[in-house]
């Protein structure tokens, strides 16, 4: 995984910024699977240029401070004279101005005597007659701000593929060839597969009683009774992404255990059946390592 940044010529008009997430696959080489686009305050910077209303958010100082404010105000009686209903418009639109623009319409007001204003759509010319700037401190307990966006974008279909192609693994040669799908226990849809040894009598019971507990506990489960050789069992189970194997053979009706077989080391052991459904459980949730359980009930080899 890395991420890029887009260089400026890639970037939306909107876009102050602009980074991919992308994804090595095979095949494909990077791929982005998600795009973040700081979006800063475009959008409603836009909106209140084009309806002259004031969108800014406002939140609460510490402490209350003392400002100095500098307004363009409208004078109605001539501005409504001149520009008839566009006065409306053209009172609204100064009302947005900032400090920086009020004292800009002043210098332009004093010198020509008169400027333009650009707003809904139109341009409407204004005399210094029409305006009063007005400076004076207040006292403020809240700021205005206007919000920016981050925007993250992102298709499931490149997700789940990415994740499917970095799992995939083939190990060996010829008939030992085996393919195995490595989901990461916390994603794997099924949890665990529950398998007999042999077809004798009482696995099946037992199997049935272990496939329950998992299923009270909330764990998805496969189980699998019929007459397959365990080796293939697991080898089916690896090739759908199960990350632990449960086997129950002979030993299990006298010692009361079953083999936890893990998905990626292929390494075993011997767990009480009463204790199976907390650490299938824990395993799943990265409470629990496996290297951690065999050190707890030592390694099985059949």
């Amino acid at each position: 995984l890395r991420f890029r940044q887009h260089l400026k010529d890639e970037m939306a008009h909107y876009a102050a910024d602009c980074w991919d997430a992308e994804v090595f696959l095979r095949g494909y080489k990077w791929v982005e699977v998600a795009g973040h686009a700081d979006r800063s305050a475009y959008d409603l910077k836009v909106h209140m240029a084009a309806s002259n209303k004031d969108l800014q958010a406002r939140a609460k100082l510490d402490k209350p401070k003392v400002i100095d404010v500098v307004e363009a105000v409208a004078v109605m009686k001539k501005m409504g004279k001149a520009l008839g209903k566009g006065a409306k418009v053209v009172k609204e639109h100064l009302a947005t101005f900032t400090k920086e623009q009020v004292e800009a319409c002043e210098k332009a007001l004093n010198g020509a005597g008169k400027m333009d204003v650009q707003c809904a759509g139109a341009s409407y010319t204004i005399t210094k007659e029409m305006v009063d700037i007005k400076r004076y401190q207040k006292k403020e307990s809240t700021y205005a701000y206007i919000p920016s966006v981050i925007e993250p974008s992102f298709g499931v279909g490149r997700i789940i593929y990415s994740i499917l192609d970095n799992c995939l693994e083939v190990k060996g040669q010829g008939k030992e060839k085996r393919t195995i799908l490595k989901l990461p226990a916390v994603v794997a849809p099924i949890k665990a597969g529950v398998f007999t040894v042999t077809s004798k009598e009482g696995l099946k019971e037992i199997a049935d009683g272990v496939r329950k507990s998992l299923v009270e506990e909330g764990l998805a489960c496969q189980q699998d009774i019929s007459s397959t050789t365990i080796g293939r069992k697991y080898a089916k189970s690896d090739e759908v992404g199960i990350p632990f194997g449960i086997a129950i053979d002979d030993d299990s009706k006298s010692d009361n255990c079953v083999t936890i077989r893990d998905r990626n080391s292929w390494k075993q052991t011997r767990v009480p059946i009463a204790e199976v459904p907390d650490t299938i459980r824990r395993l799943c949730r990265m409470k629990l390592t496996f290297e951690e359980l065999q050190k707890k009930y030592g390694e099985f080899k059949a």
